[in-house]
């Protein structure tokens, strides 16, 4: 392997292990919020976050040919696995969602929207947590990425643990 690729793994594995950890603290955890969350919310302002089988998206941010995403991604979910979570792949190659005219939460009458974001955004709002995998990408996030994340509203993601897993081909 290289040394690119072995980066990219341990910095997979420790970002895996941070998520475990702020997901699974015997102890209550104090978090400071600007606004109380919903009595529902799979996060509270004090939580005792030691229960097991997370619901854990990971989103993809990359479409390329020869994109290493999917193989890190993989990855991902076969350590979030190992640690008994149910892991979901979104995937924007394989969702496809083409042209959206705008995003969920922008239309007046929700019924107008696609279904396929419906969708996606139950599974969202069901998540416990959420890890994004994407390439860096001229200091920002990738067209992939923003074209599956943005058009949820953002309170669909509030008040849940994430992490973002980058890598580099190394050029």
């Amino acid at each position: 392997m290289s040394q690119q690729i072995l980066l990219a793994a341990f910095t997979v594995a420790l970002t895996a292990n941070l998520l475990f950890q702020l997901c699974h603290r015997p102890q209550t955890v104090q978090i400071q919020v600007e606004q109380e969350p919903p009595q529902n919310s799979p996060a509270a302002v004090t939580m005792a976050a030691a229960r097991p089988g997370l619901n854990i998206l990971v989103f993809l941010g990359s479409v390329r040919e020869g994109r290493m995403a999917l193989r890190v991604g993989r990855y991902v979910q076969q350590l979030l696995e190992k640690r008994q979570h149910k892991v979901t792949i979104l995937d924007p190659k394989e969702l496809n969602l083409g042209e959206v005219e705008q995003p969920l939460h922008f239309y007046k009458d929700p019924s107008l929207a696609p279904v396929i974001l419906h969708q996606i955004n139950k599974q969202i709002q069901e998540a416990d947590g959420f890890v994004v995998v994407s390439a860096e990408y001229n200091s920002g996030m990738t067209p992939a990425l923003a074209s599956i994340m943005d058009n949820f509203p953002p309170v669909s993601y509030g008040y849940r643990p994430s992490a973002i897993v980058t890598y580099s081909m190394g050029e």
